[in-house]
């Protein structure tokens, strides 16, 4: 199948599971369970508020190879295209998967195994609501070479007025119109804009298009671009597959009203004791000590922080 019949084919399931959950001669919930993680993933996102480009950054690191060190990130804040603007992070790392994509439409579930990254949650993505109700990702066949589009999965998620096209029954439109979470629908997407398919003809693996939600949306975005640049909390210092993050703001003139590139290296120290190195950034120069935990007391902490209920279960795969 190509990937618009499997995305197809995962939002067909979700809205069968959905369906039953409701029984359709009361007209009533027999599990309410989707509202009920409607109302956790609003929670969740709100405890991301003011950090949602970094999430996108964090995730864009982790897809990257782990052991290599030259990954890219683009960040592009458009302030001309569409009502409010419109912002892009791409990256050079792993295409979506099948996988990727079921995981991102069901809330703290990812295909990322704790420990391997950043983030393993599945959570930080849906920061993205503070400033779009629509977001959307292009992700590049794993096969494909010099092409102008994405030809992987690309698509965005159902918002209530897209439900009516894929739900015939009056009772469970209404149910899906109030009570489906943000996330949980994929859509495939048929047609890709133009900055899209530069990102394509540049040979990025995946795109996040965030067109933004009102005119607050757009000043956190610029507020959170700008934030990248702080050199007191240097944002590349533990992403250690990136060798370059490059930030534009194009204003409505559609003109450069910002850009810079942050750059990564890191040199190891051959002499030292334990494994040391240093990291450049821009410039500036960083001491980084890094040591191991022995296998047996880092399965007794884990073992200890499940059976405490302060890490998921996950952990002790």
């Amino acid at each position: 199948m190509t990937p618009a019949d499997q995305i197809d084919r995962i939002a067909d399931g979700k809205l069968q599971a959905f369906t039953g959950t409701i029984n359709l001669t009361t007209g009533v919930y027999l599990d309410d369970v989707y509202a009920q993680n409607k109302s956790v993933a609003e929670h969740t996102a709100a405890d991301y508020h003011g950090r949602f480009l970094i999430e996108l950054v964090q995730n864009a690191n982790d897809v990257h190879e782990r052991g290599q060190h030259n990954g890219q990130i683009e960040v592009l804040l458009v302030e001309d295209e569409g009502d409010c603007g419109t912002l892009y992070v791409a990256n050079f790392g792993k295409p979506f998967t099948h996988d990727n994509v079921v995981a991102l439409s069901r809330i703290g579930m990812s295909t990322k195994p704790p420990g391997e990254s950043i983030g393993n949650k599945g959570l930080g993505f849906r920061s993205v609501s503070h400033v779009c109700d629509a977001p959307e990702i292009y992700s590049q066949a794993p096969d494909a070479s010099a092409v102008a589009t994405f030809e992987g999965f690309c698509f965005t998620f159902a918002r209530p007025e897209d439900l009516s096209s894929r739900i015939d029954h009056p009772t469970v439109l209404a149910f899906a119109q109030s009570d489906l979470p943000m996330f949980f629908l994929p859509i495939a997407l048929g047609t890709q804009p133009a900055i899209v398919a530069e990102f394509a003809a540049r040979g990025f693996s995946s795109v996040i298009r965030l067109p933004l939600r009102d005119w607050d949306s757009l000043q956190t975005a610029r507020d959170e671009v700008e934030a990248l640049d702080d050199d007191s909390a240097p944002l590349l210092l533990f992403l250690d597959r990136l060798e370059k993050l490059d930030a534009k703001v194009r204003n409505r003139a559609g003109e450069t009203s910002s850009a810079f590139t942050l750059k990564r290296h890191e040199e190891p120290i051959a002499s030292a004791p334990v494994a040391a190195s240093i990291v450049t950034l821009s410039g500036a120069h960083w001491l980084l000590v890094r040591d191991h935990a022995p296998e047996e007391l880092m399965q007794r902490a884990v073992d200890d922080g499940v059976k405490a209920k302060q890490l998921h279960s996950s952990w002790k795969d």
